[in-house]
């Protein structure tokens, strides 16, 4: 194998320099057009429990299931729907509750199994959790409105799940 030139290297060099001093430029300019800036909030904020006291709500499912539900802010406004993913509990969205808690319904769940829901007796697939989802739904957003649904990992296959399984 014939060794590099000088000339070579130097090339690779100078585009490696191009090459960081560009991702450099581009991740400073990232973080100055984030939509919440850390400067903007105080350490851990988000972080810290909700200041909002939570209407805790159970929901029973068709197989005996009790959901925990906790709903946080105005009744009235915009539901927000958080599902979340495998060994966490509602207050997983403990950031998403106090960013936006004073402005919409804050609703989070903890999925059977997990927190202080119990298993229910149905073997857990995406079509229970659909299911499951489906009577948050019902037991927690007035009729004729719609909520925002967000889901992380389980979460997110619940949801999925739901709007296969109840397309209307």
């Amino acid at each position: 194998m014939k060794k590099p030139s000088r000339k070579s290297l130097l090339v690779a060099g100078g585009i490696a320099l191009v090459g960081t001093a560009v991702g450099v430029a581009a991740a400073r300019r990232r973080r100055s057009h984030s939509a919440v800036q850390t400067k903007d909030v105080a350490p851990h904020a988000l972080l810290a429990p909700p200041s909002l006291e939570a209407d805790e709500i159970e929901v029973t499912t068709a197989d005996g299931a009790r959901l925990r539900v906790l709903a946080y802010g105005d009744p009235d406004a915009q539901p927000l729907v958080f599902s979340h993913g495998w060994t966490c509990n509602a207050l997983f969205w403990t950031p998403q509750i106090n960013a936006f808690a004073d402005r919409y319904r804050v609703i989070a769940y903890d999925q059977r199994g997990h927190g202080a829901s119990s298993v229910g007796t149905r073997v857990l697939r995406p079509d229970v959790l659909a299911d499951d989802l489906a009577a948050v739904l019902d037991a927690t957003v007035p009729a004729g409105r719609r909520a925002v649904l967000a889901g992380h990992s389980m979460g997110g296959m619940s949801i999925i799940a739901w709007a296969e399984r109840h397309p209307e």
